[in-house]
């Protein structure tokens, strides 16, 4: 069969919702946000974790209206009430004056990130529905963008901080702008005909779930707790890379690339993930990455004990690297184990995870202040990679 009745306009979508996926994935870019904030405010490095935390449970809490607003007022309505709350959080944010940091929380974790949930599930169910054929590379292109934007889009307009007239202020908006621009942009060019499936597809599920069938089954809830093991260690690094690298008398400016190379190696790692489940077997694909999860984080370990600035750089870009993973995973498992027709609605609830490692961020920041080293957030994150590891063999296709 025709994969599409236009092929160079599937193209055109997926180009379109990358840039976009860039525009919003700036939560990613938390860990050079906040400086500012800090250095102006003087708020302690925990309380601006709390803020990454609460942002990916607004995310959560968004994924799940997102997958079900578009039946009421439509996808393209949800995906400008989503770009609309990315503004309004970051507009509001650069109002703050450091008296109240609960309008932090208001502003840049229940907003923005409530608006970036809104908008994730929709863009990645509606874009990879014309690829069909391709549906690994597809989310892991849509997913490099997301897991991209805190090197191409945060990291240079932080340079913003310093000029005049501008500073952290003025480049909060900007991020806000460039946000609601690019959703609407989708709103309006996307067009919602899927092509049809294509005669060697890989198989996948002969039924399609409802999402209070899929949370019944037992597959869902290995995956679940599977990949929650699996993420503490990216989430935790995304969050406090910068940290980490100013521990270990990285120069502030280094400090500051090193985070965007991770977040270029969390983005880049998306396409060969994706064309990895495409071509080879789940447990295989599971294999290696699950693999590079733990060598990430023993090598990140063994920087922290050996003082190793060289070990240091290959952790981060491993953890980056591995963190990239899950993101294409998750949602070609999903459609694979409970069908397509009620995905958004399974990937929001699944998306529930997130919540978990990002809570687990304050904690493990708490415990760098009362030890005053990385060794113990990293060995508990080299624990958990392990249990995940464990869990893979466990996770069955439901029958």
């Amino acid at each position: 069969m025709k994969v599409s009745s236009n092929p160079k306009k599937r193209w055109f979508y997926l180009l379109l919702g990358t840039v976009t996926m860039l525009c919003i994935g700036t939560i990613y870019g938390w860990s050079v946000l906040k400086v500012p904030l800090a250095e102006n405010f003087g708020w302690q490095a925990s309380w601006l974790a709390l803020a990454y935390a609460l942002g990916f449970c607004a995310f959560c809490m968004g994924s799940a209206a997102g997958s079900q607003l578009p039946r009421k007022i439509g996808f393209r309505t949800t995906l400008l009430l989503g770009g609309i709350a990315i503004f309004a959080g970051y507009a509001l944010l650069s109002t703050l004056d450091g008296r109240n940091i609960l309008l932090l929380y208001a502003y840049f974790s229940l907003l923005v990130g409530g608006g970036i949930g809104i908008s994730y599930p929709i863009l990645l169910a509606w874009i990879t529905d014309w690829f069909p054929d391709m549906q690994g590379l597809c989310s892991g292109v849509l997913t490099m963008g997301f897991g991209c934007s805190a090197l191409l889009l945060v990291k240079p307009a932080s340079k913003l901080f310093q000029v005049p007239n501008i500073g952290w202020r003025g480049t909060y908006m900007f991020l806000g702008f460039c946000g609601l621009a690019a959703l609407l942009l989708c709103a309006l060019l996307l067009r919602g005909q899927p092509p049809v499936q294509k005669d060697n597809q890989a198989v996948r599920s002969s039924r399609n779930f409802t999402a209070s069938e899929a949370i019944r089954h037992p597959s869902f809830w290995t995956l679940y707790i599977y990949l929650v093991f699996n993420s503490i260690l990216g989430s935790t690094i995304i969050a406090l890379s910068y940290d980490y690298c100013i521990y270990l008398d990285f120069s502030a400016s280094t400090a500051a690339t090193l985070v965007g190379m991770v977040s270029a190696f969390n983005g880049v790692s998306r396409i060969p993930f994706g064309l990895l489940y495409d071509r080879l077997d789940r447990k295989r694909m599971m294999l290696v990455g699950s693999c590079s999860v733990t060598l990430a984080a023993l090598t990140l370990l063994t920087a922290t004990v050996l003082g190793s600035k060289l070990l240091a750089v290959l952790g981060l870009a491993l953890a980056g690297f591995s963190y990239g993973y899950g993101t294409v995973l998750n949602p070609n498992l999903l459609r694979t184990f409970f069908g397509e027709r009620n995905f958004p609605a399974i990937f929001s609830v699944s998306n529930t995870r997130a919540v978990i490692g990002s809570m687990l961020n304050p904690a493990l920041t708490q415990l760098f202040v009362v030890t005053g080293s990385f060794a113990t957030p990293l060995t508990i994150a080299l624990a958990s990679s392990g249990v995940a590891f464990f869990l893979q063999s466990r996770i069955k296709e439901p029958t």
